[in-house]
């Protein structure tokens, strides 16, 4: 197909395109003839007319105009008034939430003072502490004989601790093995009481037996 026969193509394409909306349109308006289609025309500019705003004169426009723009301007004036309230209201409440949160700021600030003051006091003490140990150090670094004074004092020391140790556990076991003593002692004289107390007891036998002695194995 040359471009001739595409651009004649194309051309009957909208042809029957505008015919199918022309009849489509005439349907939907019912125009069947050229009358019907002269009636839907004037009554199109009928109400063509009725349509057309009335005309005005200039003084009438321009009022109107001048009051629009008074009313334009009011509001304009309204919300800047509104605006502004609310900006002022806004600062109060900001200012009032500020005031009230005053003493809680305070009372967290003298908080917070307290703890550094304790805090540095307590690094002033800690520094003394660190000076004096590295003074002693430095001390004990200058004169060795010191050291090895200490360290006869503290093995001395540790030997008495010992030596005492030693002693208390002596002691213990002898307060100990005394009250076991004392406790079979105390259990012998029992036995010995209830065997003369008893009427089974008095035979020659049971005299020679309660006068021998007893021994303990």
């Amino acid at each position: 197909m040359n471009r001739e026969s595409k651009t004649r193509t194309a051309f009957q394409g909208k042809q029957r395109a505008l015919k199918s909306d022309m009849l489509d349109g005439a349907a939907m308006w019912d125009i069947k003839n050229p009358s019907d289609l002269h009636r839907a025309l004037t009554e199109l500019q009928q109400l063509k007319q009725k349509l057309k705003p009335p005309p005005r004169d200039t003084a009438t426009v321009m009022g109107s105009l001048l009051e629009l723009t008074d009313k334009l301007n009011q509001r304009d004036a309204d919300r800047q008034s509104r605006d502004e309230q609310r900006e002022l209201d806004f600062t109060a409440r900001v200012k009032a939430k500020a005031v009230a949160s005053i003493p809680a700021i305070k009372a967290q600030y003298e908080k917070k003072k307290t703890q550094l003051d304790v805090r540095e006091q307590y690094l002033d003490t800690r520094s003394t502490m660190l000076d004096e140990r590295q003074a002693q150090i430095q001390k004990e670094e200058e004169d060795p004989g010191e050291i090895e004074t200490l360290q006869k004092k503290n093995k001395k020391l540790n030997w008495e601790i010992r030596t005492l140790k030693q002693t208390v556990k002596g002691l213990e076991q002898k307060a100990q093995l005394a009250k076991h003593r004392q406790k079979g002692r105390a259990e012998e004289k029992r036995r010995n009481m209830m065997f003369n107390s008893h009427t089974a007891t008095h035979t020659p036998e049971s005299a020679t037996k309660r006068t021998a002695k007893r021994t303990r194995n």
